[in-house]
């Protein structure tokens, strides 16, 4: 065997090698590669009436009563979807037709079969002066009697807000027992996951049809 058949045997049983070596190390190195894939290849749904969040968000802990006299607490938000919204029932534009829109969302979600079940919806008072629960029972049964009113004091109320960034002031003043005066407030619909925690935030501008199309590309 000359010295130039040599060399190419030699290089052929390195190609050889090198094959068998690739073949065997081919699958740890696509896993490591799966592992180290930048997290926005998991895309986010694109909503046309509001924002997901890059991250759930986790609330704190706050210690509330619901329209029936019960405690209503950050545990209560947990186990099931829910649509949180803020306002007070004295409200004479924003309230009122948000909480409407709510209820055409909430027969549109229960209609839908490919849902289990549609989320529950919060509406938390920014008001408890004059929400009292009997209030809120009221105000809330002639939209839908399933949703649930909360209300309870400023502090425990402003561990939400201040956590979801809800502006609220009360503009006016107390006149008697008349209560001449109205609040400013932050309008938005917030969503939060089973675990409690917020994941997406829409505009109530939007109409029912559009905002549940939204909801339901998250909870599907």
């Amino acid at each position: 065997m000359n010295k130039k058949t040599q060399l190419l045997m030699g290089f052929l049983v390195l190609v050889v090698i090198a094959a068998y070596g690739l073949a065997v190390n081919l699958p740890t190195f696509i896993s490591k590669m799966a592992v180290n894939l930048p997290t926005f290849i998991s895309k986010s749904p694109i909503l046309e009436t509001g924002k997901v969040l890059a991250q759930p968000m986790e609330l704190l802990a706050f210690d509330l009563v619901d329209h029936r006299g019960k405690p209503f607490q950050y545990e209560n938000l947990k186990k099931k979807w829910s649509l949180v919204f803020f306002g007070y029932s004295s409200c004479p534009d924003i309230c009122p037709t948000t909480v409407y829109k709510l209820a055409e969302i909430y027969k549109l979600l229960d209609q839908d079969t490919a849902l289990s079940q549609p989320p529950q919806v919060v509406f938390i008072s920014i008001d408890p002066e004059r929400d009292t629960p009997e209030t809120l029972k009221k105000y809330l049964a002639s939209f839908n009697p399933e949703f649930i009113g909360v209300t309870g004091s400023l502090d425990e109320i402003k561990k939400i807000t201040s956590k979801l960034s809800v502006y609220f002031q009360k503009v006016g003043d107390n006149d008697g027992e008349n209560y001449l005066y109205e609040m400013n407030h932050t309008a938005g619909i917030f969503l939060t996951n089973p675990d409690g925690k917020l994941v997406a935030s829409f505009k109530p501008t939007a109409n029912p049809e559009e905002l549940s199309l939204d909801i339901k590309k998250i909870l599907l």
